[in-house]
């Protein structure tokens, strides 16, 4: 399975930040921290346990100046596309309010790590979305009102 290095981790924070987010000195990250992190996350042998565990982790370590959040969400979603066969969309929506609300909950020192496990799997479970027009378009056809 591909886990990110320390390194990448760390290209991946400053790519998250904002020009005013740069802090003023790189001792204001704690790399050790995040390398900590890094290795808890990498105790776990189910994929998407892996990428719930990189999202928690990350994320309440708090070991990068800025972006913390940013990077677990970023991270956990490159994890999934690199190592499952899973849309990473399907697990960490866009704008996704549930998981954004665990990392805030993560960030203020909550145990969530079992909450963002159980989203992943509930999502990866779920069938694929479908597009609610499928549902219109065969009724339509079976009342012939539509042709293909």
């Amino acid at each position: 399975m591909r886990v990110p290095s320390l390194e990448e981790l760390i290209a991946c924070n400053e790519a998250v930040r904002e020009p005013d987010e740069v802090s003023p000195s790189a001792e204001d990250d704690d790399l050790d921290r995040v390398a900590r992190a890094l290795e808890r996350a990498r105790v776990e042998s189910d994929p998407l346990d892996i990428a719930a565990a990189l999202a928690f982790e990350l994320t309440s370590a708090q070991g990068f100046h800025e972006g913390n959040k940013r990077t677990a969400a970023l991270i956990a979603r490159w994890f999934i596309r690199a190592n499952t066969d899973l849309e990473p969309d399907r697990i960490i929506k866009p704008d996704d309010p549930e998981f954004g609300d665990l990392l805030i909950a993560a960030a203020r020192g909550e145990d969530v790590r079992v909450e963002i496990r159980g989203l992943f799997q509930d999502r990866a479970a779920d069938p694929e979305p479908r597009n609610p027009l499928d549902a219109l378009t065969a009724e339509a056809q079976d009342l012939g009102l539509y042709d293909e």
